[in-house]
């Protein structure tokens, strides 16, 4: 990891020495979740670079009958903004970074005499918020540390939906909509005790076995800090659940082999019943940000059968949470 930000800021610095700014011109078209011109839309950003605001050549506006903004300035790093319309839309963030190329011979970047780019924007309609249980979990017990110096070698834990809670003897939860296994070998320590060969598992497996989750695709950046404010799909899908994910790092020394690619975005559903030809009857839906195997935000529709998950920020079912299990996220 130190390896990587250094080599990032070695980048850095070699593109900002050779770039003093590119002269750019950026066109957002930004249209609704219809596809039409989303017209009149504010939008306010400024080109990124080094200085200690973070952008330069700032920009103001609102976008043309054809939902466009042209936007120049000198960019450094790319370029951001934000966009918002009067009604019920969803805000929406964009950041865009300049492509530098290495030159042939290997010594420094290509100059870049104008960055033009072309930029789709999406705004979000609001349509249809509803109440739902939403809850910040944090899982400790899906850790390779029990403590400080001691390795976490194997663990269960398992958390109902519903309550909002881990199954005793970690809380007071009733159901087990979730099991989480944490498995972890250690073979090969350091001096000073550090793991240098060892594999990990966690497994997350919905008890019911009709139950499921699936991935979704989010809506801007994997990490949910770009692009819509509304991240997710306005209905969890029908199909495409599976029971079982799990995530693995297999380290040998310096070297690692993971299949954990830390997806944001899944969607759930629960307490499901089925008739005789296996056809869903019954089942509650939701949606989850953040990382499964560790720490996440869920939603939770209370109305069987009801696969919206579009949540009303202010509406939240589970009552009197500390703020840091508090989310506004809708």
């Amino acid at each position: 990891m130190i390896q990587r930000i250094l080599g990032l800021m070695l980048l850095m610095t070699s593109v900002a020495v050779a770039q003093k700014g590119i002269p750019s011109t950026i066109t957002f078209i930004v249209k609704n979740d219809l596809g039409q011109p989303a017209t009149n839309a504010a939008v306010e950003g400024g080109f990124l670079d080094f200085s200690q605001s973070g952008a330069r050549d700032r920009f103001k506006g609102m976008t043309d009958t054809n939902g466009i903004y042209v936007a120049e300035g000198n960019a450094v790093l790319g370029v951001c903004a934000g966009f918002s319309s009067f009604g019920f839309v969803y805000p929406t963030e964009i950041k865009k970074n300049i492509e530098y190329k290495r030159k042939q011979d290997g010594q420094g970047y290509e100059r870049i005499d104008h960055w033009d780019v072309e930029i789709p924007v999406l705004l979000k309609r609001i349509r249809n918020q509803i109440p739902m249980f939403m809850k910040g979990v944090e899982n400790p017990y899906v850790s390779a540390f029990e403590g400080v110096g001691k390795y976490c070698l194997g663990k269960t834990s398992s958390y109902d939906f519903v309550k909002g809670s881990f199954l005793p003897p970690h809380g007071n939860g009733e159901v087990a909509d979730l099991d989480f296994k944490w498995w972890m070998a250690i073979y090969t320590k350091n001096k000073a005790g550090r793991a240098i060969d060892y594999d990990t598992l966690c497994e997350v497996r919905l008890t019911n076995v009709v139950d499921g989750i699936c991935r979704g695709t989010p809506d801007g950046d994997e990490d949910g800090q770009v692009g819509s404010a509304y991240f997710s799909d306005y209905n969890a899908p029908v199909e495409g659940y599976t029971n079982t994910i799990s995530f693995y790092d297999n380290v040998r020394g310096t070297k690692a082999d993971s299949n954990d690619d830390r997806h944001y975005l899944y969607y759930f559903r629960i307490r499901t019943q089925t008739n005789a030809a296996g056809q869903v009857t019954n089942a509650l839906y939701g949606k989850i940000y953040g990382q499964i195997n560790g720490r996440f935000t869920y939603y939770l529709n209370p109305t069987p059968n009801d696969r919206n998950v579009e949540f009303a920020p202010k509406q939240n079912l589970f009552k009197k949470l500390p703020p840091q299990k508090e989310v506004r996220k809708p």
